[in-house]
């Protein structure tokens, strides 16, 4: 079910809004919070022997509820404090641990624990962490396992204002108070962690404005043909695709048309695989480039240009094919071409599809050294620049769609596999000839789910088995 991720500073909207609106006290939130953290801990994780980190802000003072909570139960509670305690509420649940006779330490002297909570920092931090605190991230990470390690809010180290790159720990479990995060959902964050639990500590959730969200399968909704469809009215796909180096991509492509609903497809490809592109798929319209009537744009209801087509498409016949103005994909080759191009006026919805490398057309370089932040206004800037909409390919799939990023997690490295965009792009025009809301999403959990379905490792033409099943089992 699709959710609302939100930034660090709109989580602490909801925090302020929570205390000063609703007259909620902040020591029930972070009651609330270390409670309800404390009750899936106990039922997910052992703990016989736990290490508590407890740094200077709130995020120790949750982690000292947790604390008490596991004394109370009779359990071996170590806690190690990391700089000067700064909030008092953090100064009063430790005071309470005091009192229930937790084991305060000064140092880390053994590694036998069942689990280390880390509350060292929180969301809230900034770029240029001290140094003690890195050594003891590194620390951390070097003698614990990753699945032994719970973070609390935030893997310390780490925010929507800084970069993934920098160092932080690793855990096992990220447990949100409030809304998720989009931090969470970097593509260079991913092996930081293994899964996320929300939790709400009593805020309104949906009492901010965002545009961010995060899809999942569930979210799949594609309507349904009606029983008087035709090939006409299933819509009419225009491709400037293939060439004799990249045949595959072709074939790729007119398969994943037509598994995803369309109805016609024309095809004008190089005029040497013409023959055997023909022979193999007789239910397309195929001519070389040089053969396109450039005045027939009014019988096609979607344009996919670039998969596979190597060098044939160059600047002038980009920007005539664009000039047509009907709904377009750009994907593959074609992409650096349009990346330099100027003053693009189209009424058309324009769609990119540029993989992590061939972002870097479009002047983002290095995006594991972007915050979530950063990345994320990179990618809306290129949106207004170019007048398109983009999904970025990764092992998260970041997409700028109607105004708002969509996230979807991927099967990553499962669909790392060559021909796997060419299909993604090719669903992304089909459901972009049909008028299906949200066209790029839907493509993409309809690709994602497809590949779910399959053994570990597989050919991209797999996907094509389970796609039309994906999509039929869809539709409303």
């Amino acid at each position: 079910m699709m959710k609302i991720l939100a930034t660090n500073k709109e989580n602490r909207l909801l925090d302020n809004k929570a205390i000063n609106k609703y007259k909620i006290d902040s020591s029930l939130l972070m009651e609330s919070a270390g409670l309800q953290a404390f009750l899936y801990i106990k039922k997910n994780y052992d703990i016989s022997k736990v290490l508590i980190l407890c740094g200077k802000g709130n995020n120790g003072g949750d982690a000292l509820v947790i604390a008490r909570y596991m004394l109370l139960e009779n359990k071996k509670v170590d806690i190690l404090i990391f700089d000067d305690i700064k909030s008092d509420l953090t100064k009063k649940h430790l005071n309470s641990c005091k009192l229930l006779k937790a084991n305060i330490i000064n140092e880390i002297s053994t590694y036998d624990y069942s689990l280390v909570i880390d509350g060292i920092l929180g969301s809230g931090i900034k770029p240029n962490i001290n140094d003690s605190y890195l050594n003891l991230f590194k620390f951390i990470n070097t003698n614990f396992s990753q699945d032994k390690i719970v973070s609390l809010d935030q893997n310390s180290g780490y925010s929507d204002l800084i970069s993934p790159s920098s160092y932080s720990i690793k855990s096992d479990l990220i447990i949100n108070f409030g809304l998720d995060k989009i931090a969470n959902y970097h593509p260079s964050f991913q092996s930081k962690f293994n899964k996320i639990y929300d939790i709400n500590p009593g805020f309104k959730l949906n009492n901010i404005k965002t545009n961010s969200y995060l899809y999942d399968f569930s979210d799949l909704k594609i309507k349904r043909l009606k029983k008087n469809d035709y090939k006409n009215s299933r819509k009419h796909v225009l491709c400037f695709v293939g060439s004799k180096k990249y045949s595959g991509a072709l074939r790729l492509v007119l398969k994943s048309l037509y598994k995803s609903r369309i109805g016609m497809v024309s095809c004008y490809t190089d005029k040497e695989i013409l023959k055997e592109i023909g022979e193999n798929h007789p239910s397309i319209i195929l001519d070389s480039l040089e053969n396109f009537d450039f005045k027939s744009k009014n019988k096609y209801d979607a344009l996919l240009i670039g998969c596979g087509s190597d060098n044939l498409i160059n600047k002038e016949l980009l920007e005539k094919l664009l000039n047509l103005d009907i709904p377009t994909v750009i994907d593959a080759s074609a992409l650096k071409i349009f990346s330099l191009l100027n003053d693009i006026n189209r009424k058309s919805k324009l769609i990119i599809t540029p993989h992590l490398g061939e972002i870097r057309n479009f002047n983002v370089e290095n995006i594991e050294n972007l915050s979530s932040i950063e990345l994320k206004d990179k990618l809306f800037s290129i949106s207004k620049k170019y007048n398109c909409d983009i999904v970025l390919k990764s092992n998260v799939n970041w997409i700028v769609e109607n105004d708002n990023l969509n996230i979807i997690p991927s099967n990553n490295p499962k669909v790392g596999v060559s021909g796997s965009g060419d299909i993604l792009a090719s669903i992304i025009t089909s459901f972009l000839a049909q008028n299906i809301k949200d066209p790029i999403t839907m493509a993409n959990l309809a690709h994602q789910k497809a590949a779910s379905l399959l053994d570990y490792y597989f050919e991209s033409d797999d996907i094509l088995s389970k796609l039309d099943i994906v999509i039929k089992e869809s539709e409303v």
